[in-house]
């Protein structure tokens, strides 16, 4: 269900709280792949993805993972 999906991209600094980073999340064509496109361009860094989905059953499956980009 595209309209209660959605991922959000988060930036970690040392010492200080982790800040929501300017991105979209949209369902791709397939119907099953959930995309997050940053708004601009990402600095290095460590950051979080952390989405949840609901299923057409309309259950809740979230999860998160860590990449850096250096």
């Amino acid at each position: 269900m595209p309209a209660f999906s959605k991922a959000d991209l988060m930036m970690e600094a040392k010492g200080m709280a982790a800040m929501k980073h300017p991105s979209t999340s949209a369902l791709a064509a397939d119907g099953r792949t959930l995309v997050i496109t940053p708004q601009v361009p990402l600095d290095p860094g460590r950051y979080t993805v952390n989405w949840h989905v609901v299923s057409r059953d309309t259950h809740k499956i979230a999860g998160s993972y860590v990449f850096a980009v250096k």
